[in-house]
Parts: structure tokens; sequence; C-alpha cells
């Protein structure tokens, strides 16, 4: 039942590539193709990250969810080469997510929240031209406007907030679903959808495996950075869908596991080479599963497995691809406005989890008005060697996620923090000077409490027991630097150069063993720290504590 439910939930984000299908004129009999393709690739990513594996899996029930940002580069893809451009594109960026998960801990710093925020909001802002348009019933701008329409998208719309707001039950974690089904009925009452297309969908046979008859590849250099970018928005999308995660499974959780984070992105640039080798829309995880999650209590992964064998099921049952390649336009933009209002939220609420200075005051704000203003550019002439610049600057998600990285590269210029302390051997007390020193830089620096805490016990135990047991020959010199994301102590100090105890000393070496409390100490600061070594130079030996923030 509870695999039901989640399939059902995933199933509401087939609506995106309707949108696809609807902007470029898809024949009838590719379209059905394309969203069986895209039906079948969603069940397989869904298993595949709801595995617990070295490498493949997000070990959490985090299904995966037809990708609205997709839709602007695969709608250009199609327009310029067809379902062979846009499947190898989408390959493409499925390829640069699977070399960004390699090395996604040591970029942490261009994932701040802000950034993070800003592209989920832009990419809902992207659909909002076509969202408006097909609310009306307008397939283009110079469509006839038809009242049945508007009443049709209204009705639709109306029953989701409604059922947002006053639903009861396991009504409320299905709005878009029963909002979509009030859409057919009522475009059914009006005449929008023939009786004739209902014994259409009778003529069906129940199990069709979809022919290969479309498949062909080709690539396009002037569309690259719109699916990079596309692939960079998935990445953002589930980094901050495995930290909901992460904290739904622990409730003792502190800090982001970033071996997670490596294998969840992997795992979703793999779905997406594969969404391209089938040609299906690209995907990302579902922020929305993983709200029903923590609204019903059941997170275990399993669920995941049952919701990706429904969705395979789908993909074969033609009468599902039918349902959604008949429904209205003004369906599509009744539903696909409460997704866009989803997104721009949720991205307000991520960037909104820090608090603002003036760098990131200026990476927002300049970023979201390039972005908002990308259309204009759409009336520059460019010369005929910089034309690839059009599918840059004319896209909203493109054009303000490649200014918002490079402000944020920049931006970090001055921003590491340091402080200085010599420890005098006179000291009076130490735990004081140390905790003192490490507390007050944290504070002013908006370090977090919990790493202030271990860096200020690391700190007291390397220095207390060097001073109890004669290693230092001076005063040792203590630096603390922060970044925020790294927070770092090095102590400079002439003396013995030590090595650091890979276990912890015996009852026994405590008894035989005069150096055993030294190394216990120094297990014990290995334990409270994310990194800890050891170095000498010519003149000093450096102890180096490392703390991730």
């Amino acid at each position: 039942m509870l695999g039901l439910q989640h399939a059902l939930l995933i199933a509401t984000s087939f609506i995106f590539p309707l949108i696809l299908i609807k902007s470029t004129g898809m024949g009838n009999a590719e379209a059905a193709f394309f969203i069986s393709m895209t039906i079948f690739a969603v069940g397989i990513g869904t298993i595949l990250l709801s595995l617990k594996g070295q490498y493949i899996g997000t070990g959490f029930l985090c299904p995966s969810f037809a990708a609205l940002f997709f839709i602007p580069p695969s709608t250009a893809a199609y327009t310029l080469g067809g379902l062979g451009l846009m499947s190898a594109m989408t390959a493409v960026s499925g390829v640069f997510q699977v070399a960004l998960s390699r090395i996604i801990k040591r970029l942490r710093f261009l994932f701040p929240p802000e950034v993070t925020g800003l592209v989920i909001i832009m990419a809902g802002i992207s659909a909002i031209p076509f969202s408006i348009q097909s609310f009306l019933g307008m397939e283009s701008q110079k469509s006839v406007f038809l009242y049945e329409n508007l009443v049709i998208a209204t009705v639709t719309l109306g029953v989701i907030v409604i059922v947002s707001i006053w639903g009861k039950g396991s009504m409320k974690l299905y709005p878009a679903f029963i909002g979509i089904l009030a859409g057919y009925f009522t475009a059914f009452f009006l005449g929008q959808i023939p009786i004739s297309l209902i014994y259409t969908s009778i003529s069906f046979p129940l199990v069709a495996i979809p022919k290969p008859a479309f498949l062909s590849w080709s690539f396009e250099s002037s569309l690259l950075f719109p699916f990079l970018i596309a692939g960079l928005a998935g990445i953002f999308k589930t980094i901050g869908n495995l930290t909901s995660c992460q904290k739904i499974n622990d409730a003792k959780w502190t800090r982001s596991d970033m071996q997670n984070y490596s294998r969840g992105t992997l795992t979703d640039g793999l779905i997406n080479i594969l969404c391209g080798s089938l040609s299906g829309l690209g995907q990302s995880t579902s922020s929305g599963n993983i709200g029903l999650s923590l609204a019903t209590g059941a997170t275990s992964r399993r669920i995941g497995f049952f919701a990706g064998a429904i969705l395979l099921a789908m993909a074969i049952f033609p009468p599902v691809s039918f349902f959604f390649m008949i429904m209205p336009l003004p369906v599509i933009g009744a539903a696909l406005i409460y997704s866009i209002c989803y997104m721009v939220m949720t991205g307000i609420e991520v960037m909104m989890t820090r608090l603002m200075d003036t760098r990131r005051f200026f990476t927002i704000g300049i970023s979201l008005v390039f972005g908002l203003g990308a259309s204009t550019f759409s009336n520059v002439a460019l010369p005929t060697d910089y034309t690839w610049l059009a599918t840059i600057l004319t896209s909203p998600l493109t054009l303000s996620t490649i200014i918002a990285l490079l402000l944020t590269l920049i931006f970090r210029i001055g921003i590491k923090q340091t402080e200085n302390i010599e420890i005098r051997d006179d000291v009076q007390n130490l735990g004081d000077t140390v905790f003192s020193f490490i507390d007050s830089n944290a504070r002013k620096w908006g370090a977090r409490r919990d790493v202030a805490l271990k860096a200020g016990t690391a700190l007291f135990e390397f220095l207390e027991s060097g001073l109890v047991n004669g290693v230092f020959r001076d005063n040792p010199k203590v630096r603390l630097s922060f970044d925020e994301y790294n927070l770092d102590i090095m102590i400079d100090y002439q003396g013995e150069m030590v090595s650091i105890p890979q276990t912890m000393p015996s009852p026994e070496d405590f008894i035989n063993k005069p150096d055993s409390f030294f190394k216990m100490s120094l297990a014990l600061v290995k334990m409270h720290s994310d990194a800890f070594s050891l170095s000498k130079t010519e003149s000093t030996n450096r102890a180096h504590i490392h703390f991730e923030h």
C-alpha cells in the first residue's frame, strides 16, 4: 500500500514530459514512446536510489522524479534535433553529474544554501511563461482564448489548493493527483475531452513493450551549458533531499554525510545516463516523496523497491501513457503552477537557512536580477561567432546559476578568518584560556557551538598533555582559522616529535610504559577531530587538528 502511495505521488511528475510534448508538437507515437521511457527510467531510478551499496544508492527512501528543470534545455534540443539530440544531451548531463559526484566533498564551498535555494527558485521561474499560457489553454500567444479552458484550469488549481489546506487524512498527501482528476472530469463535462477518446483507450492492449524505433543520438555544443546547468540543479536538489533524509533517519543528526551525497549524486548521474539511453526526460530526486515519508512515518527504503516495481509495470501499460497524453492543456498549466509554487517556496526556505551578509546579498541579488531579465537578451543581435551565447543568456536558470557560481568564487576572497594565541608556560588556568579563545572567536565568526566545543576539547587535551609530559621546549603558538566550512587549529612548537597512535593503549601499557598517558591524549585528540596530523619542518614541529563545519 505504501509503495502504491509513493508511486502515485511520483506519477504527478509525468506532467513534465507533457510540457515538452505540447510545446514542440511531438507526434502521438513518438510522444507515447517518450512518456513510457520516462516512466520506465523513473522506476529503475527509484530502485537504484533505494539501494545501499558501497558506490550506488542512497540507503534511504528517496525516489526518482521527472525533473522540471530539464524541460527548457530538452525543449530546445528536441526543436533543434528531435529525440536523438535531446537524449544525447541528457546523457551528457548525467556524465557531468557522475564526474562531480567523485569530487563533491572538495566542491562543497560551491553549494552554500543561498546558491542552492537560488537554483531551485530559478528552475521554477523558468517554467512560468509556459505555465500561464497553458493555464489559459493557449498553445501559442496567437491562440484563441476560450472561457471553458479558464474554468478547467481554475477548478484544477482550486481543488489542489483546497486539498492541500483543508484535506483530511491521506487526501492531503495527494493534492496534485486529486486536482488533476478533478480537471479531467471538468474537461469531460465541458466537452474538451471527446467521448471517442475513452473508446480509443479501451482498444489499447493491456501490456505492450515500447519499441525502440525512436532511439538515435546526436550532439550539439551550443546546448552543452544549459544541460550542464540542469545537471547541476539536479545535484543541488539531491543534496537538499538527502540532507532531509539524513535528518529524518537520525535523531542525533548534526552534520551532513558527504559520502552519502557522493553516492546519491553518482546514482543520479547514472539514472540520467539511462534516461539519455532510453530517450526519457532527465530526472532528479523527489522532495514530495520525502515529505510523504515524514507525514506517514514510513521511511524504509524497501518501500522504494515496491514503488519502482509499480512504475515499471506502468511503463508497459499503454493506458497509463494515453491517460497523460490526453491531459487537457489547462490541467497541465494548473498542475505546473502548483509545482512552481512548491519549488519557489522550497528554494526560499533553503536560502533563508543562512543569515544574509553583504557577500550573500550581492550573490543572490545580482544573480536574481539577471536571471529574471534573461528574456531581454532574446532581442540582442549577437555576432555569428557568438550565437552559442544565446542559449546561456536567454535561459533564466542557466544565466543566474553561472553568475551565482562565479560570484561565490569571487566573494570567497578574504573570507578566511584567523586568530593567534601563544600559550605561555606560566599560564594560570589552561582550560579557561583555551576554551575562552575558541568560544569567543567561534561566536564572532558564526561557527556552530558543537564544533567549537569539540575544537576546544581537542586543543586543551593536546596542550595539557604536551605541557605535562615536557614535549614543548618553548611556548607553543596556536593559530585558529575558519572559512565557513572548515575549522582548523595549527599548533607550532619546538620540542620532541611525537607520533599519533593508531589505537588506545591497553591497561597493561599504562603500567609498563610511562608514555602511555600521552599516547592516550593523542588518541583522544584524534577521536574528537575529523583529521589530526603531525609534521616536522627544519625548526619547528606542527600539529594540525581539522574539523568539518
